[in-house]
């Protein structure tokens, strides 16, 4: 933002329970050593991410998942809500999903299969015919 402020998510380290706030970069880094990232291309789109920086400023909707400081940071410089973290976590867990539905699928239709040539089965037909 400039001046030595900066707006952020503050999630739920801070206390603040994931306001969007407007601090000190002193604040922010605790005194840690820091580094500067990605960096409008111009002063135009530099405003433009400080303005909707500012139009959420107070907002409390953080979401670990889906609404967190990433997800912040990329929708104000790119207006693209998205969290590479996230998305990287999500990868093997939505994979992992796809094989236990898999093979549950699988289960039942093995088990279907393996009643419909049953001796049960027949039994049953026999008694309702």
């Amino acid at each position: 933002m400039g001046n030595g402020k900066m707006i952020h998510y503050a999630g739920w380290l801070f206390g603040t329970r994931g306001l969007v706030e407007e601090v000190t970069l002193e604040q922010f880094t605790e005194g840690h050593p820091y580094r500067i990232g990605r960096m409008p291309p111009d002063r135009r789109a530099g405003e433009d991410a400080v303005r909707r920086a500012r139009s959420r400023l107070g907002e409390r909707r953080y979401n670990l998942l889906k609404n967190n400081c990433e997800h912040f940071c990329n929708w104000c410089q790119l207006e693209e809500c998205r969290s590479e973290q996230v998305e990287a976590l999500m990868k093997p867990a939505l994979l992992l999903l796809g094989i236990v539905q898999a093979l549950r699928r699988e289960l039942v239709v093995g088990l279907l299969r393996s009643w419909w040539h049953s001796e049960d089965r027949l039994m049953i037909i026999v008694r309702r015919g």
